[in-house]
Protein backbone atom coordinates (compact mmCIF):
# COMPACT_ATOMS: atom_id res chain seq x y z
CA UNK A 1 0.00 0.00 0.00
CA UNK A 2 1.22 3.64 -0.73
CA UNK A 3 1.61 6.29 1.17
CA UNK A 4 -1.41 8.26 -0.29
CA UNK A 5 -3.49 5.35 -0.16
CA UNK A 6 -2.74 4.96 3.87
CA UNK A 7 -3.18 8.78 4.17
CA UNK A 8 -6.98 8.89 2.20
CA UNK A 9 -7.53 5.53 4.23
CA UNK A 10 -6.91 7.69 7.68
CA UNK A 11 -8.34 10.16 6.64
CA UNK A 12 -11.50 8.19 5.72
CA UNK A 13 -11.96 7.28 9.08
CA UNK A 14 -11.36 10.27 10.78
CA UNK A 15 -14.18 11.69 8.58
CA UNK A 16 -16.71 8.55 9.81
CA UNK A 17 -15.53 9.73 13.96
CA UNK A 18 -15.98 13.04 12.86
CA UNK A 19 -19.48 12.47 11.06
CA UNK A 20 -20.47 9.82 14.06
CA UNK A 21 -19.92 12.86 16.61
CA UNK A 22 -21.68 15.61 15.06
CA UNK A 23 -24.58 13.16 14.69
CA UNK A 24 -24.19 12.38 18.55
CA UNK A 25 -23.89 15.98 18.88
CA UNK A 26 -26.91 16.76 17.16
CA UNK A 27 -28.87 14.19 18.72
CA UNK A 28 -27.64 15.61 22.36
CA UNK A 29 -28.73 19.13 21.54
CA UNK A 30 -32.42 17.90 20.75
CA UNK A 31 -33.01 15.38 23.60
CA UNK A 32 -36.84 15.22 24.44
CA UNK A 33 -37.41 18.27 26.27
CA UNK A 34 -38.65 16.73 29.64
CA UNK A 35 -35.28 15.66 30.74
CA UNK A 36 -34.02 18.02 33.24
CA UNK A 37 -31.99 21.27 32.23
CA UNK A 38 -29.01 19.87 34.28
CA UNK A 39 -28.62 16.52 32.21
CA UNK A 40 -29.02 17.77 28.96
CA UNK A 41 -26.21 20.51 29.86
CA UNK A 42 -24.05 17.56 31.01
CA UNK A 43 -24.88 15.54 27.57
CA UNK A 44 -23.97 18.72 25.28
CA UNK A 45 -20.48 19.49 27.14
CA UNK A 46 -19.41 15.92 27.02
CA UNK A 47 -19.47 15.87 23.38
CA UNK A 48 -17.00 18.30 22.30
CA UNK A 49 -16.02 18.43 18.35
CA UNK A 50 -14.25 16.25 17.15
CA UNK A 51 -10.21 17.48 17.17
CA UNK A 52 -9.62 16.88 13.61
CA UNK A 53 -12.57 19.39 12.56
CA UNK A 54 -10.93 21.81 15.03
CA UNK A 55 -7.65 21.82 13.53
CA UNK A 56 -9.14 21.94 9.71
CA UNK A 57 -11.29 24.72 11.50
CA UNK A 58 -7.59 26.72 12.49
CA UNK A 59 -6.07 25.75 9.12
CA UNK A 60 -8.62 27.46 7.50
CA UNK A 61 -8.56 30.29 8.81
CA UNK A 62 -4.49 30.31 7.72
CA UNK A 63 -5.11 29.37 4.54
CA UNK A 64 -5.55 32.78 3.23
CA UNK A 65 -2.76 34.90 5.17
CA UNK A 66 0.04 34.51 7.80
CA UNK A 67 -1.54 35.93 10.96
CA UNK A 68 -1.14 35.77 14.51
CA UNK A 69 -2.48 34.47 18.00
CA UNK A 70 -5.08 36.62 18.97
CA UNK A 71 -6.19 37.27 14.78
CA UNK A 72 -6.47 33.47 15.06
CA UNK A 73 -7.76 33.33 18.23
CA UNK A 74 -10.95 36.27 17.55
CA UNK A 75 -11.52 33.82 14.70
CA UNK A 76 -12.09 31.14 16.06
CA UNK A 77 -13.82 31.66 19.26
CA UNK A 78 -16.84 31.85 18.84
CA UNK A 79 -16.78 27.99 17.14
CA UNK A 80 -18.05 25.30 20.12
CA UNK A 81 -14.35 23.56 20.02
CA UNK A 82 -12.68 27.51 20.82
CA UNK A 83 -14.73 28.75 23.58
CA UNK A 84 -11.94 28.70 25.82
CA UNK A 85 -8.08 29.98 25.58
CA UNK A 86 -7.19 26.20 26.76
CA UNK A 87 -8.28 24.47 23.95
CA UNK A 88 -7.24 26.70 21.53
CA UNK A 89 -3.99 26.23 22.67
CA UNK A 90 -4.24 23.13 22.57
CA UNK A 91 -5.24 22.67 18.53
CA UNK A 92 -2.62 24.97 18.26
CA UNK A 93 0.34 23.10 19.83
CA UNK A 94 -0.56 20.35 17.70
CA UNK A 95 -0.72 22.38 14.83
CA UNK A 96 3.07 23.13 15.54
CA UNK A 97 4.46 19.97 16.70
CA UNK A 98 3.07 17.95 13.65
CA UNK A 99 4.32 20.70 11.71
CA UNK A 100 1.17 21.79 9.93
CA UNK A 101 1.37 25.52 10.59
CA UNK A 102 4.93 27.23 11.34
CA UNK A 103 5.96 30.66 13.20
CA UNK A 104 6.27 32.64 10.45
CA UNK A 105 7.87 35.96 12.49
CA UNK A 106 8.04 37.55 15.75
CA UNK A 107 7.26 41.05 16.32
CA UNK A 108 8.44 42.66 19.37
CA UNK A 109 7.71 46.06 20.18
CA UNK A 110 7.51 45.91 24.27
CA UNK A 111 6.15 42.93 26.76
CA UNK A 112 4.97 39.99 25.37
CA UNK A 113 6.43 39.67 21.33
CA UNK A 114 3.84 39.15 18.77
CA UNK A 115 4.35 35.60 17.31
CA UNK A 116 3.00 35.21 13.54
CA UNK A 117 1.52 31.77 12.13
CA UNK A 118 1.70 30.59 8.38
CA UNK A 119 0.37 27.45 6.51
CA UNK A 120 2.94 24.78 5.85
CA UNK A 121 3.11 22.55 2.31
CA UNK A 122 1.81 19.71 5.33
CA UNK A 123 -1.08 21.28 6.40
CA UNK A 124 -1.96 23.36 2.91
CA UNK A 125 -1.99 19.27 1.48
CA UNK A 126 -3.82 18.11 4.80
CA UNK A 127 -6.53 20.91 4.00
CA UNK A 128 -6.97 20.36 0.20
CA UNK A 129 -7.86 16.45 0.96
CA UNK A 130 -9.94 17.11 3.10
CA UNK A 131 -11.58 19.71 1.27
CA UNK A 132 -12.17 17.33 -1.32
CA UNK A 133 -13.03 14.36 0.70
CA UNK A 134 -16.14 16.50 1.79
CA UNK A 135 -16.87 17.59 -1.57
CA UNK A 136 -17.31 13.83 -2.38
Amino acid sequence: MSYQEGLEDSLELCLVEVLKNRQRLYEARNVNKTLGKHLRDRMQRSLRPHDVTLILKMLRTLANSSKNTMAIYRELKRDAGFRNHHSFYRQLNFCLKHRLIELADVNKKWGIPTKIYRLTEKGKSLLSLFENKMRL
